[in-house]
């Protein structure tokens, strides 16, 4: 009589034992997929070239810190002259991605954007992607304080690995802007951007990169130009 009694305690043991297991599996699951995830971008630029317009044609230090918990995320980008070190320009941005499938991803938010040259300004923002051969993305943007406009890009790339070892990566693609009225008073196409770049993985959390660009105008209020640098990725 004991050996049966037994045997039923060792196998309810077992069995609790298991579904001990299995809710700490699915708890760990679930902690990794709304762990806070955090990223940080040191670039050191020979100028200082956004959306088509040139700031400043001396050498700069940029830095992009992204915080994201789910959905959500908040990135801070900033300028800092090289020279100098003064603060060119300091942003934020809060958005929340609404949709992540295996077809496409869709995302919006607010961006604050504070420049040394102007008053502070303020978008609403949007970017939706297809995950699909060069990864096309449109990215939209209006500014309704001092921008008074709207921008558009529409862009696409690949990246490959250069190596078998995987710790090399190559990357290859442009963007297509279109200016309404966005710090402008024409409102067309204002350039054709594309880049170059190669990173190197040295750890599980840190990589090297340089990258190239060559910016060409497709209007006369807007200079064609080349610009490039070297960036430091952070990432937990």
């Amino acid at each position: 009589m004991m050996k049966p009694i037994l045997t039923l305690i060792a196998a309810g043991t077992l069995t609790a034992a298991a579904d001990s297991t299995e809710l700490a599996e699915k708890a760990t699951s679930l902690e990794q997929k709304v762990a806070p995830k955090f990223s940080l971008d040191v670039s050191v630029v020979n100028k200082r070239f956004i959306r088509g317009f040139t700031f400043t044609e001396d050498p700069d230090m940029q830095s992009i810190l992204t915080a994201s918990y789910g959905n959500a995320s908040f990135t801070h980008f900033g300028y800092l002259n090289a020279k100098d070190l003064g603060v060119g320009e300091f942003d934020f941005f809060l958005d929340y991605t609404f949709c992540s499938s295996n077809k496409f991803n869709f995302s919006a938010g607010f961006g604050h954007y504070t420049f040394t040259s102007t008053k502070p300004t303020h978008d609403f923002h949007t970017v939706i992607s297809a995950n699909m051969l060069l990864n096309p993305t449109l990215s939209f943007l209006h500014d309704f304080e001092e921008g008074k406009g709207s921008y558009l890009e529409l862009s696409a790339g690949h990246q490959f690995r250069a190596t078998k070892a995987g710790n090399l990566d190559v990357f290859i693609g442009t963007t297509l802007a279109y200016n309404h009225h966005y710090f402008w008073e024409k409102s067309g196409f204002s350039h054709l951007d594309t880049r170059i770049s190669v990173s190197r993985k040295l750890t599980e959390h840190f990589s090297i990169g340089l990258f190239s660009n060559v910016s060409l105008a497709l209007d006369r209020d807007f200079e064609t130009t080349h610009y490039w640098g070297a960036n430091l990725r952070i990432k937990y």
